[in-house]
């Protein structure tokens, strides 16, 4: 038990450790409201497919597949082309969106 407690307690260090550049860069202000909007979202999202009347967000598998491959194929583009804002609106855009589809399918 001390072994679980002393690593539980390293990862939250380190996640402490991430997130204070952001804190530092925007303020905690805008860092607690990410943080609230990013939980409402999902915990949303999570709500409406565990409520689901079917089991339709289960036959995303292999959508869900392909679009995690073209978002990792636009992060190898966006290496070779850092300026590009098109790329970096899918990169963007597309992660939200794969990420909430993401979160009905695995509900």
């Amino acid at each position: 038990m001390p072994l679980k407690v002393l690593s539980y307690t390293g990862m939250t260090a380190l996640l402490g450790l991430q997130v204070l550049p952001i804190v530092q860069g925007v303020g905690i202000a805008t860092a607690a409201d990410a943080a609230l909007a990013t939980g409402l979202s999902m915990a949303t999202l999570g709500g409406i497919a565990y409520n689901a009347p079917s089991e339709q967000f289960l036959n995303w598998g292999g959508m869900l597949g392909m679009g995690c491959t073209g978002m990792m194929f636009v992060g190898l583009m966006s290496m070779f082309n850092p300026a590009s804002k098109a790329l970096h609106n899918i990169w963007l855009w597309g992660g939200l969106g794969l990420t909430g589809a993401l979160t009905l399918y695995n509900t």
